[in-house]
């Protein structure tokens, strides 16, 4: 591997890591003791901003270690087990999918656990473990756009891993594990253990993601009727104004509203 390649990878890895956190460009380079001016020339292509080692400690600072020999190329990066990741995904999951595939083996991928967690009231989540003898690894998933079809993340949508099962636990705990300023793996672990204990598997696990689905859709089905309701009792309140001031006023007629409201419509 050339520097140059080896750059590609730290720049990517580093890029998709920020995306992945959630941070912006002045939060990350805070956070790894950088200037913002540099890591921002860096990301947008300039060469020589960093060292090797000062990369390293980049890299570090968001959760991934790398281990490399400047004698055969050869380096190796891997996220921490010491922590649990927590991670904010977009619609594609690229960012995800390509950090995973750049520190994990093929094999290793194929093994990933994928739980989906079902923190009612608010919403379905992931997390991802994967299991070693030299430390398991986790990671929290959420979603930038919770509508997503493509969320919560599976091992079908992102082309690796196995499904695992749905997790029920309280919204209260989730946000917990998201807010803390760092969540030790070793003190998850301990956490989580008593909802992995019930978690449901195969038919049943698809079972509750289907009732968790219809529920929200049930949900956003009486939001609308409300909605609704409330726009017909405003639209009657305002005909009968008109009514007094123009009996003659083109609005009072059903059907002149219907064009109206068609004409409007199309527009779209």
């Amino acid at each position: 591997m050339t520097p140059s390649d080896k750059k590609n990878i730290d720049l990517g890895l580093i890029r998709n890591l920020i995306d992945l956190n959630g941070l912006s460009i002045s939060k990350a380079a805070d956070l790894m003791g950088i200037q913002r001016t540099n890591l921002s020339s860096w990301l947008n292509g300039k060469s020589n901003v960093f060292s090797t080692v000062k990369i390293d400690g980049m890299l570090e600072s968001l959760g991934m270690h790398a281990i490399g020999s400047n004698s055969t190329g050869v380096r190796i990066c891997y996220l921490s087990h010491d922590h649990v990741h927590r991670w904010h995904v977009d619609e594609s999951s690229t960012a995800l999918t390509d950090v995973l595939k750049a520190t994990e083996s093929n094999e290793a991928l194929e093994w990933l656990e994928i739980f989906q967690v079902n923190a009612s009231p608010k919403g379905l989540f992931n997390i991802i473990r994967r299991k070693s003898k030299s430390g398991d690894l986790y990671i929290l998933v959420t979603n930038k756009n919770p509508s997503s079809v493509t969320y919560p993340i599976s091992a079908e949508n992102i082309g690796f891993g196995k499904k695992a099962g749905i997790i029920t636990l309280p919204t209260e705990k989730w946000i917990t594990w998201l807010k803390v300023q760092t969540l030790p793996t070793y003190t998850f672990r301990n956490e989580i253990s008593e909802y992995l204990d019930a978690t449901n598997t195969g038919d049943a696990a698809d079972e509750s993601i289907l009732k968790h689905q219809i529920t929200e859709m049930s949900k956003e089905l009486k939001d609308s009727i409300r909605t609704n309701d409330g726009l017909r009792a405003v639209i009657r309140a305002l005909l009968g104004e008109i009514r007094k001031l123009d009996k003659n006023n083109k609005m009072l007629d059903h059907q002149t509203r219907d064009d109206i409201f068609n004409e409007e419509v199309n527009k779209f």
